[in-house]
């Protein structure tokens, strides 16, 4: 590592859905600043951080008690603390206001806030979490993909629904994404998962008893709608893009028997939007992806909930609709090539400016930008990173001792389990211990973006000769 160089400590925390955007930050941190950059997803990220004593370490929030945990960790070894969102978007601004650590203090460990758009940064900084000085508006980094295919490293259509089981590749595609995490568990045990979040959390057992029963009449509800219009047009396919959270079990019994749906694999979202032709969904994050498009949506509104899943706002940029009769007419005209109405057409354009700051393709480069910032200069010079390397290797030492001293650390090295995986059965750490991102992976992607950015006379969008790639 040169002098000037840093140490990022980047977390995904949840590789289908943040990987290759994360990985395009990094992608700039390390080509155009020359930084170290570590990916990390899984548990154990407070082991990582004594293990790789970074600079600065990026978070997608503060809100909730691990997350508090590794950022008092790094605070007190003298790193940064950046936070980069992954969640959608809130109806209210409670929300928000959560995930940036207004109701555990975790705000006052964030160095810098790199909010998506104006009602995040406008919400942090009015209800004075954080001066406007540690608040940035980047965008989001995965929706660059969007605006700049190069990058996003797409199959071909034909290839692609062959991937997913299709075999009529002409046939239309309607796309319906689920959104009922809290419901249908993939991990099960609803009634520890309420403790957890009203225990350690901070959630209202009422509010989330809500949400759950709204999630258990949503997938009844829609579930049995997708299948009735499934045999209504038997040309059409139907795929199912299933939450990452969810128990797929419940979609692959439900679709059994019928011959045009398709339960697809957990693969990043963003090759159904290029290749999907209609999405069907309820409040989703999926529905703002396809706006970037142009391409129609239709919000489900059947059935009696309490719980509204995001701003008011978004539901106008899409087609809602109420019967089954009505969603059938509605995919039909929109396959036989009716455009998106202007009215959907203006209010998408509002919401993507007002939540999503700009979908430009460079959301990665300002995110990277503003962490360059934050460890270089008079901010974060030479003896910071030295003092703060010699803290990590304290608080490494007295942790150590700790560590022997602690009975279920005895039986963990008795029987050989990792010691940043927990003896508790009913926690995923205990199946699976920490992962780190693939190395020889990443380097293929990092080739990837390369090759998209190169220019003319082998320099990229910055004028900076291309470097080979590797991690």
């Amino acid at each position: 590592m040169t002098k000037s160089q840093r140490r990022v400590l980047l977390v995904v925390p949840r590789p289908i859905r943040d990987l290759e955007g994360h990985a395009l930050v990094a992608y700039h941190l390390k080509r155009r600043f020359d930084h170290d950059v570590h990916l990390w997803t899984g548990v154990g990220t407070d082991r990582q951080m004594l293990d790789y004593k970074p600079d600065i370490v990026v978070l997608d929030v503060v809100g909730f008690e691990d997350r508090l945990q590794e950022a008092r960790l790094a605070k007190n070894a003298g790193a940064k603390v950046c936070v980069l969102p992954t969640a959608g978007v809130f109806p209210d601004e409670k929300g928000l206001l959560r995930l940036a650590g207004a109701f555990n203090g975790g705000c006052e460990l964030v160095d810098c806030y790199l909010a998506w758009g104006k009602v995040v940064a406008d919400a942090v900084v009015g209800q004075r979490l954080m001066s406007k000085e540690r608040v940035e508006m980047t965008g989001c980094p995965r929706f660059d993909f969007y605006a700049d295919e190069s990058i996003a490293g797409l199959q071909d259509r034909s290839t692609f629904l062959q991937c997913m089981g299709i075999r009529d590749v002409e046939a239309p595609v309607v796309l319906w994404s689920t959104s009922t995490s809290n419901y249908n568990r993939r991990s099960g045990h609803l009634e520890r998962y309420i403790r957890h979040l009203t225990r350690n959390n901070g959630f209202s057992e009422s509010d989330v008893r809500v949400e759950i029963e709204d999630e258990r009449r949503q997938l009844e509800t829609h579930s049995r709608i997708v299948l009735e219009l499934a045999d209504r047009s038997p040309e059409w396919n139907f795929l199912v893009k299933v939450h990452p959270l969810e128990n797929r079990r419940f979609y692959t019994d439900w679709a059994r028997g019928a011959r045009n749906i398709f339960i697809a694999p957990n693969i990043p979202i963003k090759e159904f939007v290029f290749h999907c032709d209609v999405l069907l969904q309820r409040g989703c994050t999926t529905a703002i992806e396809f706006w970037t498009q142009g391409k129609p949506v239709l919000e489900l509104q059947m059935g009696e909930f309490q719980t509204v899943w995001a701003p008011l706002e978004q539901a106008q940029g899409n087609h809602s609709v109420f019967t089954v009769d009505e969603t059938a007419r509605v995919i039909a005209d929109y396959l036989e090539g009716k455009p998106v109405p202007s009215s959907q057409r203006e209010a998408r354009n509002f919401y993507l400016e007002k939540y999503y700051h700009r979908v430009d393709g460079k959301a990665a480069r300002r995110c990277a930008e503003r962490i360059h910032r934050e460890i270089t200069g008079e901010t974060y010079t030479d003896a910071h990173q030295k003092r703060t390397c010699e803290m990590f290797r304290a608080i490494e030492d007295r942790n150590r001792g700790a560590y022997k001293r602690d009975l279920r650390n005895t039986v963990r090295r008795t029987l050989g389990i990792a010691p940043d995986r927990t003896l508790r059965p009913w926690r995923r750490s205990f199946w699976s211990a920490s992962v780190g991102i693939d190395q020889k992976w990443l380097a293929t992607l990092y080739d990837r973006y390369d090759r998209a950015m190169n220019h003319s006379e082998g320099r990229n969008a910055d004028n900076v000769p291309i470097r080979s790639a590797g991690c």
